[in-house]
């Protein structure tokens, strides 16, 4: 059976043997043996593959060259965004205009809010063109956007900050001593909020569509080469958000900032810096970026296609993979954030340096990935780099807890390089996305893969807030660094590891190679009732997160701890 020559049928109509060069490309997959040799068996019910194994016409995709160069810019861009605006919350928000630390919440989940909706995005790219494109117009609506409630933010007044400038300093801890300058100051944060929201929705609609575009490119990649283009964008982006981290973390560190340096920069002109990649985004995408044109569907046709797609088992069966993988590897020790600061004795201005070092190793790592690691299974990368991201945390955590070694520099600078292995792992688990991405549902299903990993976040967050609560390891009970507190806090940690740990069950459900994941697709069957589970979960996911986030921003019940907060 073994010696047989077979054929794999080519869109045109043509047959491949064995000995093509897409054949070579399958060994260079690691793949089980099994897998190719059905795939070649069965080619004759609808493989598309071309000879170089690549998903769609088109051949490998420059993204350097002046046609394609627009998808990079992009990514750029929303690097560049998405790394700024979290960082000001809380020097702005929490120092600057002086707000309770419920409406800090409030903002860090309205700027994050519209992650969760993606998939309701891709619907939109994908099902409904505009003139005929689905990409360039939804790019160029969410960069106009971002870039409008960006310019409000810059051109609006700021006023002065709630504290006279030095205060702060001068009394730390003495908070009842402060001079306070504008006592008006948090009452203007409510429109920086919103402000904030609409820009966030806005680069999320570009988002989207980019990843659309990404999914587009990748399926015409070779076999052996597909995640070239999926890396390369991330790594931009990884790198875009290392530098604007930077000049949130610097320029933002002013007294008025909470901050010790003599300087800093306005929130209006970090705004109008923050504008500038989203004015450069707009004429990039419609200059430099190709959008075949569509036909439309209607609204009918595309939920009918949709739910044909959703019932793969390939859909649910990656989705099901996402969502508990991330349930258990998400897992946190509550105390964590106590012991950087009280025992660890972590400075603001350093945590915001390894940080920005962070995210410059998170984009090496991806880049790396796609030069070295791309036809490397992916259980297995998973797997280890799970393993060793847990064992780097455990060492340093360990040390920290029982007061063998507490130095902030070792507590940052050690995990900072647990960053590499959590980059390959980040990057990994988004290369199956492209292999089950179904022709002219690109964005909805990138969307829908991610938005469900996303969703499983909120769910960590509760049950590791309800397990520790259990533990002596509260602030109260961490100042006093007693040897039964520090087994307390021990404790918290081991129970994120063995959760951290445990997420590598679930990797039964992941495609070792980009070969298994075509097999899934292709003979993996459908099943409407795991359909229906699979959306059942994700849509009661979506509304958790929802109701966690709502639940975080009021007074009234932002101190429950189901929202995150220490209990009513």
């Amino acid at each position: 059976m073994f010696g047989q020559r077979t054929t794999l049928r080519s869109p045109t109509g043509g047959s491949e043997s064995a000995d093509s060069p897409l054949s070579a490309a399958f060994s260079a997959t690691h793949t089980p043996s099994h897998a190719p040799t059905k795939l070649f068996q069965e080619a004759d019910d609808g493989l598309f593959l071309h000879d170089d194994g690549a998903l769609r016409s088109g051949g490998m995709p420059d993204l350097l060259s002046r046609d394609n160069i627009g998808l990079l810019v992009n990514y750029l861009c929303v690097g560049t965004v998405y790394g700024a605006f979290p960082k000001t919350i809380y020097p702005f928000l929490g120092y600057y205009l002086n707000m309770d630390g419920y409406q800090m919440s409030a903002a860090a989940v309205l700027v994050s809010l519209p992650w969760s909706f993606k998939m309701f995005v891709g619907i939109l790219t994908d099902c409904f063109p505009i003139r005929g494109y689905r990409r360039r117009p939804y790019i160029v609506i969410g960069w106009a956007m971002c870039l409008l409630f960006l310019l409000v933010m810059a051109f609006l007044p700021v006023g002065d900050p709630y504290y006279i400038k030095g205060e702060i300093q001068k009394h730390r801890e003495d908070i009842e001593n402060r001079l306070v300058g504008n006592p008006d100051a948090p009452a203007s944060g409510a429109k920086y909020i919103l402000l904030m929201m609409g820009a966030s929705l806005g680069y999320v609609i570009a988002d989207v569509a980019c990843d659309g575009v990404v999914v587009e490119f990748a399926q015409r990649e070779p076999l052996s080469r597909r995640g070239h283009t999926q890396s390369m964008v991330y790594a931009a982006r990884f790198a875009a958000q290392t530098v604007s981290t930077a000049i949130v973390g610097f320029c933002f560190n002013g007294q008025e900032y909470g901050g010790d340096f003599s300087f800093s920069l306005s929130f209006n002109w970090l705004m109008v810096i923050i504008a500038c990649p989203a004015a450069i985004a707009i004429p990039s995408t419609w200059c430099f970026l190709p959008d075949d044109k569509a036909e439309g569907k209607s609204l009918a046709a595309c939920a009918t296609e949709m739910w044909e797609i959703a019932q793969q088992r390939a859909i649910w069966q990656i989705m099901a993979f996402n969502f508990f993988n991330a349930l258990f590897y998400d897992m946190e020790a509550v105390p964590a954030s106590i012991v950087q600061r009280d025992w660890a004795n972590v400075e603001p201005i350093n945590d915001t340096i390894f940080t920005v070092v962070a995210y410059l190793f998170m984009a090496v790592s991806v880049y790396i990935t796609q030069r070295h690691f791309l036809n490397a299974s992916w259980v297995g990368i998973i797997l280890g780099t799970t393993v060793l991201c847990v064992l780097i945390d455990a060492v340093v955590s360990m040390l920290t807890i029982y007061d063998i070694v507490r130095s902030q520099w070792f507590y940052l600078g050690a995990p900072v390089l647990s960053y590499i292995p959590q980059g390959v792992r980040f990057i990994v688990s988004g290369y199956v996305t492209v292999e089950i991405a179904s022709p002219g549902y690109e964005a909805t299903t990138y969307g829908l893969i991610t938005t469900v990993n996303s969703l499983a976040s909120p769910f960590s967050t509760s049950i590791s807030a309800q397990i520790d609560a259990y533990f002596d390891a509260h602030q109260d009970d961490i100042a006093t660094d007693t040897p039964h507190v520090r087994n307390q806090v021990m404790y918290t940690y081991l129970i994120m590891y063995i959760f951290k740990l445990l997420s590598n069950l679930w990797l039964v459900l992941l495609p070792r190679q980009k070969l298994e994941a075509q097999f899934l697709r292709l003979k993996g069957g459908s099943s409407r009732t795991a359909a229906v589970v699979a959306f059942g979960v994700a849509a009661y996911a979506l509304v958790w997160s929802v109701m966690i986030n709502l639940l975080s921003i009021f007074k009234a019940t932002a101190c429950l701890k189901i929202a995150g907060g220490d209990g009513c």
